[in-house]
């Protein structure tokens, strides 16, 4: 049966290479080999097997070490050598670039380009190990040996032959590791051939020595039956003992478990109830321990959780009732700015109707500005009329014309004022709202452009008596 299984497994190994399949057919193979070495002194086939077995085990160890060379040969030396020529044909096609050799960079290409078939080919082979396969990579070889002698005829300096040298022996390597991965791969099948032989032999072996077994066993048939028997009721006896044992076992295994279980389960229902305190300590140390443990870290923190609640609730009752206070004395200060606006916006009517006051006096004085201005453009006239008719009261008039200059300079400072009290009057109409210092201001304004305007009028009154 082993060595069957070691035959099935080889079939295994020698596709996927794989270190289990690998350990199974060598852990069969010592074992056959110490059944047999046993009993090679009863018999000469046993001898034969044994020695069978010792090739059958030599011809595995070989297609492990091919196996191990062929995976050395592709991890390292095939794909630094690739990686290697790589760089080289790049450097060389930089150099080339250099020289404006355009041949050259163009067969660099394609060589770089034969390089990627190859690893894509030589990946595919390592995977299939299929003729075909082989021979697509040996075909990708041959065309980049091909562009290399072409690319020789474009060398034109010593360094450019330099590099081309370094890489036809780098190529040259870079086969010659593929044909040791060939060679590797390709010694595997002669011997796994005679591995097949002596796995039929071995078989032959086993099967006859099955048979002389049976031959035996049919001899002995009786005394084997006997024993047999005896030793299945001893069997029956040892059965029914263990089977007792192991119902011992497990009820206590079952007890084990649940005492703890049904233990944290009251105090779970307790810790529901509202009952803080539970000390949820259990005495084992397994998974049930562990999670007691939990718990009776989840009842502290939810203590401590609890505690720093009624902290908080403290503070934040107390924070309420300063929060209460903080609102009644704002409730008092809005009530009591509440009066102070109800005070100011009478102020604010009172300043109102003053300012209507204010304006209408404007009103009456650009109206009495108006007049003096006409009575001073007809006294001038009437003053150059009298000038022309009367030249004996010269003293007269010049005294007239002075009162006449006094009565243009009043009447034109009375315009300004008018002016600058009408831009006040715009301005009190923009600032309704100011103290009631601007109100007085505005009306001792008035008042005085008010006299100023009596002032004007008597001075013309005065003039018209004096020229009648």
């Amino acid at each position: 049966m082993n060595f069957f299984e070691a035959s099935v497994s080889l079939k295994d190994f020698v596709v996927s290479y794989d270190d289990q399949d690998k350990e199974l057919i060598l852990r069969n193979i010592n074992n056959i080999k110490n059944m047999s070495l046993d009993y090679t002194k009863e018999s000469t086939s046993l001898t034969n097997l044994h020695t069978y077995i010792e090739n059958y085990e030599k011809y595995f160890n070989q297609i492990i070490e091919l196996n191990n060379l062929k995976n050395t040969l592709i991890n390292q030396d095939f794909i630094n050598l690739s990686n290697n020529l790589k760089k080289i044909i790049s450097d060389f096609k930089t150099k080339a670039k250099e020289n404006n050799i355009s041949t050259i960079v163009f067969y660099c290409d394609s060589a770089l380009e034969i390089l990627e078939n190859i690893n894509s080919f030589t990946t595919t082979y390592f995977v299939s190990e299929s003729a075909g396969d082989k021979n697509s990579v040996l075909d990708a070889f041959n065309n980049l040996v091909s562009q290399l002698s072409i690319m020789e005829y474009g060398l034109v300096s010593e360094e450019l032959e330099k590099m081309f040298t370094n890489i036809q022996s780098t190529v040259s390597e870079f086969r010659n590791v593929f044909d040791q991965i060939v060679e590797a791969i390709e010694s595997q099948d002669p011997i796994i051939q005679e591995m097949e032989q002596l796995r039929v032999e071995i078989l032959n072996l086993l099967e006859d020595q099955r048979a002389q077994l049976k031959e035996q066993q049919d001899t002995l048939g009786p005394q084997l039956i006997e024993k047999n028997n005896n030793s299945i009721l001893l069997t029956i006896i040892l059965t029914v003992i263990a089977f007792v044992v192991a119902i011992i076992m497990v009820i206590y295994l079952i007890r084990s478990i649940t005492k703890p279980l049904l233990e944290l389960r009251n105090k779970i229902n307790q810790f529901k109830e509202g009952d803080l305190t539970v000390d949820f300590q259990v005495k084992s140390k397994d998974e049930i321990g562990q999670m007691a443990l939990a718990l009776s870290e989840m009842s502290k923190e939810l203590r401590n959780s609890m505690g720093s609640i009624r902290q908080a609730s403290g503070k934040v009752q107390e924070s309420s009732v300063n929060l209460t206070k903080t609102s009644q004395e704002s409730r008092e200060n809005s009530e009591e700015l509440k009066r102070q606006m109800d005070t100011i916006q009478t102020y604010a009517e009172e300043t109102a109707g003053n300012v209507e006051e204010v304006t209408s006096g404007v009103d009456e004085v650009a109206r009495a500005a108006q007049g003096v201005s006409r009575d001073a453009q007809r006294l001038s006239e009437e003053a150059e009329n009298t000038n022309k008719a009367a030249q004996e009261g010269s003293q007269t008039i010049l005294s007239i014309s002075e009162i006449v200059k006094e009565a243009v300079e009043r009447t034109k400072e009375s315009q300004e004022e008018v002016t600058q009290l009408a831009t006040n009057r715009k301005r009190c109409t923009k600032h309704s709202r100011n103290d009631k210092l601007d109100n007085g201001t505005n009306e001792s304004t008035s008042l005085k452009c008010s006299d100023r305007s009596g002032k004007g009028r008597r001075s013309w009154k005065r003039i018209c008596s004096s020229s009648r």
